[in-house]
């Protein structure tokens, strides 16, 4: 089956690659984690500073509601990861791969051309 269609958006090549590097082994919770390590980084240093500086000038509820914001955020997150997981082996039998190597290559090809 050939796919055609426009090339495909720096971010959809991401995820596609991402894809197929579940397709050859499936996805961890500490692999997901892993990979947004850069985000969390983030993330944790804005969120934590402001709260420390919350409690430094003496909003204690604000700074409450930073820690709150940083845990539901990270709560979330895992969530959607376990989920992930557990749907996993589903998606990877109903995707067509060999449609997703030929998005891929087709883009590959018009980059290198």
């Amino acid at each position: 089956m050939k796919v055609s269609q426009s090339p495909l958006s720096p971010l959809q090549r991401k995820t596609l690659l991402q894809y197929k590097s579940y397709h050859e082994q499936n996805p961890t919770l500490s692999s997901l984690i892993v990979r947004a390590g850069r985000y969390y980084s983030l993330m944790f240093v804005v969120f934590l500073c402001a709260a420390i500086l919350c409690f430094m000038i003496d909003i204690k509820p604000i700074g409450y509601t930073m820690i709150g914001m940083l845990a539901g955020a990270l709560s979330r997150d895992l969530g959607t990861f376990r989920r992930l997981v557990m749907v996993w082996p589903a998606i990877r039998q109903i995707v067509n791969w060999q449609a997703v190597d030929s998005l891929l290559s087709e883009t590959q090809s018009e980059r290198n051309a």
